[in-house]
């Protein structure tokens, strides 16, 4: 696959190797302390192996949160934003499918603070213990 970048609000990379180059994307950011949101899977594949080293070369704090699973429930999201807000983290980047990409974002949205106005935006605006964020 020919690399590219699809730039949106969020970077969002593909290709061969792109992982390893986290680095200078984060230092970009100025980012101190990573979360690392992707799962079990992903994980044990070696495909967070690259940026791991990479984050940890440019001497970067890394926390990992692999715990996603398919439809991610919303005390899910809750564990890894807390997860996020306790290490202090100010950056989040996610490897995986679908909804490891739907999780780093509502995390990342978390860092920001969340509103009542924006919980009613989600669909969240009651808290519901194991509520699945999507259908």
């Amino acid at each position: 696959m020919k690399q590219f970048t699809f730039q949106t609000p969020s970077n969002i990379r593909f290709g061969a190797g792109v992982s390893s180059e986290i680095a200078d994307l984060l230092k970009g950011y100025k980012a101190a302390h990573v979360l690392l949101v992707t799962d079990k899977g992903v994980r044990a594949a070696g495909l967070t192996r690259n940026a791991e080293a990479a984050i940890a070369e440019a001497d970067i704090a890394l926390t990992v949160f692999d715990g996603v699973d398919a439809d991610p429930r919303s005390d899910l999201i809750e564990a890894a934003a807390e997860l996020c807000r306790e290490g202090g983290c100010d950056a989040v980047v996610a490897i995986g499918g679908g909804s490891v990409m739907d999780t780093a974002k509502l995390v990342a949205f978390s860092l920001v603070g969340i509103t009542n106005e924006t919980k009613r935006g989600l669909s969240l605006s009651k808290p519901y213990p194991g509520h699945r964020i999507s259908h």
